[in-house]
């Protein structure tokens, strides 16, 4: 996982895919919300269930989807983690991820470049 500062923040939100686009997904796992990992990984589950419907049986971003969902049934240590937000192109092959000291909320946004304003919030408030 990498790690979050101004300038991470500032070149991840600099990338621009050459071809496909970006998943950009935000997840809550604070264990006061979330006391067991199941409960996160049904939070997970919805939102890939909304974005494969979004989708429409286009298999773009499939790639996406499952890096996602490997990294967090890989498990998430919580011991200071309390959100997680992950960066995917697979036909760029860029991936990116950040373990946050703060809760975000969840959210799945595919678009022409990584969302980064839930990233710089948690920087900024973890300062």
């Amino acid at each position: 996982m990498n790690h979050l500062s101004d300038d991470g923040i500032r070149e991840l939100a600099a990338f621009r895919p050459e071809q496909g686009v970006v998943t950009s997904c935000y997840l809550d796992v604070d264990g006061r919300r979330f006391p067991r990992k199941a409960e996160y990984e049904q939070e997970l589950d919805r939102l890939l269930r909304h974005a494969r419907a979004r989708a429409n049986g286009t298999s773009a971003i499939e790639p996406d989807l499952t890096a996602i969902e490997r990294h967090v049934k890989d498990g998430v240590d919580r011991s200071t983690v309390r959100g997680v937000a992950m960066f995917s192109c697979a036909a760029d092959g860029f991936w990116a991820a950040y373990a946050l000291p703060v809760p975000v909320r969840s959210q799945l946004v595919v678009g022409h470049g990584p969302a980064v304003g839930q990233l710089e919030a948690a920087l900024h408030h973890h300062e």
